[in-house]
């Protein structure tokens, strides 16, 4: 389709998102150039795969957990295969194991860019469910610095690391402080968790060093309430519903990214921004649409319901 927009290259694939209009600021192109995709899609590598002990209950709504005694032995040959058909600079959806996707990256450039206006704040916190490999949440942690040193003009200083990042001034002797955003991602396969936290050691390791990423394996419509409320909530899966814990921890002001629809039905990514005069009041606007699998429980993804290679793409 003409929105598709592979390349041979990280560099070549932001380029054709660009082309085409789907990367439209300069700070989501920069953090996009910044982490290579490469090192977020397994090719050829072997990712743990099918858990010997599974979760009684099965739904696509439920709200169970991840069970601390979940085991996951090696991946069955097949398995291994469909990873050396993977492309990362392909623009569709790759396989990464436990029947589970990373999204193709238009979808991802568009999320990044209704995003943007939020992520850039100094203090914000981001949170990313459905985080996957790691892709994402990286690249949100990115446009958060790169908006940051857009709006302050300002360089950052990565020798501290702790919460608070110092950025001082590029071409003035006067400091200032401000707090780089923080990206929290969750993710209900364990394997996948600590998988992430590898591949973005690899491509940017400031963002582990710095407790600017971290993950956790939880079930995702629980979110994260530990660190709420978050300036911006990216939503990987569709729900049937928009999860109450998600609108509970959007901070006021803030935007959540979510896809919304019945799985195999029709689909909508939308954006909710949460009113910050009043925080009781959420406005939506329907984006596009779209096809992603769904936001559920770990036992029912066991059961094979992501087997058809589901595309996340926008229907035109």
């Amino acid at each position: 389709m003409a929105w598709r927009a592979s390349g041979r290259s990280n560099t070549e694939l932001v380029q054709n998102l660009k082309r085409v209009g789907l990367i439209q600021s300069p700070v989501v192109e920069k953090a996009f150039l910044a982490v290579d995709r490469g090192h977020f899609v397994p090719v050829g590598r072997r990712i743990e795969q099918r858990p010997t002990e599974a979760p009684a209950h099965a739904s696509a709504q439920g709200s169970l957990s991840v069970p601390s005694s979940m085991v996951f032995p090696s991946p069955r040959n097949d398995e291994r295969d469909e990873f050396a058909q993977n492309d990362p600079y392909e623009d569709s959806p790759q396989y990464i194991g436990y029947y589970a996707t990373i999204s193709a990256p238009h979808i991802q450039a568009m999320c990044a860019e209704l995003l943007l206006p939020y992520v850039g704040r100094s203090g914000a916190r981001i949170l990313d469910i459905g985080s996957g490999t790691g892709y994402l949440t990286a690249i949100l942690a990115k446009m958060g610095e790169f908006a940051l040193q857009a709006t302050t003009e300002t360089s950052v200083d990565h020798r501290e690391s702790s919460e608070t990042i110092r950025m001082e001034p590029a071409s003035t002797s006067v400091a200032s402080s401000v707090i780089l955003p923080r990206v929290f991602g969750v993710d209900h396969i364990r394997p996948l968790v600590e998988d992430s936290e590898r591949n973005v050691r690899a491509s940017n390791p400031e963002l582990v060093a710095e407790r600017r990423v971290v993950f956790k394996a939880d079930d995702g419509r629980l979110g994260w309430p530990e660190y709420a409320p978050y300036d911006a909530i990216h939503v990987g899966a569709a729900a049937d519903v928009v999860p109450r814990p998600l609108l509970e921890q959007l901070k006021p002001g803030g935007r959540m990214v979510i896809p919304v629809g019945p799985e195999g039905g029709d689909q909508k990514l939308i954006a909710i921004d949460r009113d910050e005069a009043d925080p009781s009041k959420y406005v939506q606007k329907d984006i596009t649409g779209v096809r992603y699998v769904p936001l559920c429980d770990l036992a029912y993804q066991w059961q094979g319901a992501l087997n058809a290679e589901p595309e996340e793409e926008e229907k035109l």
